[in-house]
């Protein structure tokens, strides 16, 4: 119904009935979650935690961790998984092992991430019916695009902007089965070329880095560590204004950060049209330089 206040009410009132009563911890942990509430949530949740009458309450430890990917927390929810994956019981293995294998990727640990991802698909695949098993193997269907595409990014981070497009440099039939979250069909194979795999530790410290590099503190952008810091420091300060204090938006601390520095290239474009109309000229030309249009992706 939505009502998420009053059905914390109820699993408050169950608590006072039976305080171990871990259903009851975990739900209301899952409410408080929804409605924005992180520090009650994470309360609730690690109380459902330590009444699982010594066997571990998987649940909570992945809802837990999903909120903290959900702020933008990604290396605190690999803490938590750690530790649930440390249990090293069967239930939910396929969704502790995808949730952390994201984790490590938005977090850039291709290596890790790639790992975690062919841990998942390697599971011995659920045959429960009904809405458990169905997420269960689509976690895994999904682990292969996402593998794929860690692989992808590692092995372009050195190119230009110009040079690199997702949309236009994807395979067809794989960016529909990927958005369709279904297994890849044995077409895709005909036209979809795999991606190489890491290189090797040992190869890869002994060479120049395996590609994926930068000689660039900054990423070959062109700007010193301070004022990147600078940017930061405001598009931080921006981005938190933009937050959107209403139940089921948690406050995301990864995407306040791209929102200012949103902001800031707007601001940034704005100031340049105004200095273009005081010189007398018609206006501005905004760059398309890897978008996935015509004349995006080196003019393709």
């Amino acid at each position: 119904m939505g009502d998420i206040r009053e059905g914390c009410k109820a699993y408050e009132k169950a608590i006072e009935l039976s305080s171990n009563m871990r259903e009851a911890w975990l739900n209301l942990g899952q409410a408080l979650k929804e409605e924005g509430r992180v520090k009650d949530a994470e309360r609730a949740l690690t109380k459902a935690m330590t009444t699982a009458e010594g066997q571990p309450c998987l649940a909570a430890y992945r809802l837990l961790a999903t909120m903290r990917q959900g702020q933008g927390r990604q290396a605190d929810a690999i803490k938590v998984l750690d530790r649930a994956l440390g249990h090293n019981r069967p239930e939910q293995k396929v969704e502790l092992l995808y949730l952390r294998a994201i984790c490590y990727h938005a977090l850039g640990y291709t290596r890790k991430a790639v790992l975690d991802y062919g841990d998942c698909m390697n599971c011995t695949p659920r045959n429960d019916e009904g809405p458990v098993g169905e997420e269960s193997r689509m976690f895994q269907f999904l682990s292969f695009y996402q593998r794929e595409m860690a692989l992808f990014v590692h092995w372009n981070l050195d190119k230009k902007a110009t040079d690199f497009c997702l949309d236009t440099e994807l395979n067809p039939i794989f960016k529909e089965c990927w958005c369709k979250k279904g297994p890849p069909p044995p077409e895709m194979f005909t036209s979809y070329k795999m991606q190489p795999q890491l290189p090797d530790e040992r190869s890869r410290s002994s060479s120049s880095g395996g590609g994926g590099s930068s000689s660039s503190p900054t990423g070959g952008i062109g700007l010193a560590p301070e004022q990147v810091a600078g940017l930061t420091t405001a598009a931080d300060t921006i981005g938190a204004l933009l937050q959107n204090h209403h139940q089921g938006f948690l406050p995301n601390i990864r995407q306040q950060r791209a929102a200012g520095y949103a902001a800031i290239e707007l601001g940034q474009a704005v100031r340049a049209l105004l200095a273009e109309r005081r010189a007398g000229r018609g206006g501005l030309w905004v760059n398309s330089e890897g978008s996935s249009g015509q004349g995006g992706c080196s003019g393709r």
